[in-house]
């Protein structure tokens, strides 16, 4: 994400702002012909376009998990990008010798993300790409060695929410591997949204110590943040980075 400093209040610059006019219930109200695709292709559309056609800064989540992490594990197995965005984490994952599988329901976030790879010479360790909902991902990929996203996770409904982290998540990890991601905990200005799903730290440390990991890295935030359209909003959320033991 970009921030930028006004008058001493962060300014979430791009990513946010158009986060909000893709799930504000008040906007998905006013326009319900408008599928999800097309919501997450807007997205991506606009954030290539005011990114400069470049990728942004990893993720923290992932960029601890690559630097501390990951290289312990001897393993031939990719790493499963959910919510690849423009490539912002396969750029990072793969300049670290990484391969790379990607998943994204928005198809521009595919193409966006191979093309910044290709300027770098790096889209010959993306060994696989998906377009498609994490609850719908093809059960013939995998084990993966790490799995990483940014706050694609809260976007999972709540109804599906264990069972989808569990079946297309965590059972396509193998025993070893890392998950890197973020969540939204309950403070934040879009937890009202029933089609998010939003955590407190404790619960998602229980869900991931119960599910058999070991918790490396985590960590709480809350931020008032202004978006460049005015709208100010408590950014709550929380990242992990977890190893599957068992």
């Amino acid at each position: 994400m970009i921030y930028q400093t006004i008058n001493g209040k962060n300014i979430i610059s791009i990513l946010f702002i158009v986060y909000i006019h893709c799930i504000s219930p008040n906007v998905h109200a006013i326009d319900e012909t408008i599928s999800n695709i097309e919501y997450w292709d807007n997205f991506i559309e606009k954030l290539y376009q005011q990114t400069e056609e470049r990728a942004l800064k990893p993720f923290s989540a992932v960029e601890i998990l690559v630097r501390d992490f990951l290289w312990q594990i001897e393993s031939d197995n990719p790493v499963l990008d959910i919510g690849c965005e423009t490539g912002k984490n396969a750029i990072c994952l793969i300049e670290s010798g990484h391969n790379v599988v990607l998943l994204d329901v928005a198809p521009k976030a595919i193409h966006y993300t191979l093309e910044n790879l290709r300027e770098l010479n790096l889209e010959g360790s993306v060994v696989g790409t998906y377009k498609g909902k994490i609850e719908e991902f093809d059960s013939e990929y995998g084990p993966f060695k790490a799995i990483v996203g940014t706050y694609v996770f809260s976007f999972i409904p709540p109804n599906v929410f264990e069972q989808v982290m569990k079946e297309n998540i965590f059972d396509k990890m193998e025993i070893g591997g890392f998950f890197a991601g973020g969540f939204f905990g309950p403070e934040h200005t879009w937890a009202n949204d029933p089609t998010l799903t939003i955590i407190t730290k404790e619960k998602l440390e229980a869900f991931f110590v119960n599910r058999g990991f070991s918790i490396c890295f985590i960590e709480e935030s809350k931020d008032m943040v202004v978006t460049v359209a005015g709208n100010e909003i408590l950014f709550h959320t929380i990242k992990i980075v977890a190893q599957r033991i068992s």
